[in-house]
């Protein structure tokens, strides 16, 4: 298939017009490579009255940025919502409209935490590794095995500084993930 003589590049502006966010950008150039849909991180998607099939409950990333698809996704997927977004006149407003949620419908660990590009970066204290993932999901006899030791592997041990005057506890060893977020 031939190369299209035009590519459109993410304009900063359709991510407050058309509520989306960044979520990944091409590690070479630095440009947006990815934005996610804010609506269904929010709020997941619409009920589909009437459909033959149940509404999927997966989140819709963009890697083209044309506003045709950000608007047929929003119109069809985000229709209530996508009617009163649009309502809102300011750009404050409109990013109020994602923070004034008393309860998020998101099950996705990458909604919950800030991500930096295509990667999510977790501390976890290491008793919660070693007892939790190390014990708790392996079989005990299975503790010398290679599948355990590379599960935690993925788990980087850091030591956390010295607590200063005044704070409880003494040192706490920390690991660390990276978990490589989709597209």
């Amino acid at each position: 298939m031939p190369k299209p003589k035009y590519v459109s590049h993410f304009q900063s502006f359709h991510a407050i017009e058309y509520g989306m966010k960044v979520s990944a950008h091409d590690s070479s150039s630095g440009k947006v490579s990815s934005v996610v849909c804010r609506f269904c991180t929010t709020f997941g998607r619409e009920e589909n009255v009437g459909g033959k099939r149940a509404r999927t409950n997966n989140v819709k990333y963009f890697n083209t940025f044309r506003t045709d698809g950000y608007k047929r996704h929003l119109g069809t997927a985000h229709a209530e919502q996508w009617t009163e977004y649009q309502r809102i006149l300011t750009d404050e407003g409109k990013e109020q409209f994602f923070k004034n949620i008393p309860v998020a419908f998101v099950n996705r660990l990458d909604a919950h935490l800030e991500n930096q590009g295509n990667h999510i970066r977790v501390l976890i204290n290491g008793t919660i590794v070693e007892t939790v993932l190390g014990d708790l999901l392996f079989n005990p006899d299975d503790i010398e095995s290679m599948s355990r030791e590379r599960a935690l592997q993925q788990f980087k041990k850091l030591d956390a500084p010295e607590p200063k005057i005044g704070e409880e506890g003494g040192r706490h060893e920390m690991s660390k993930v990276v978990i490589k977020t989709p597209r």
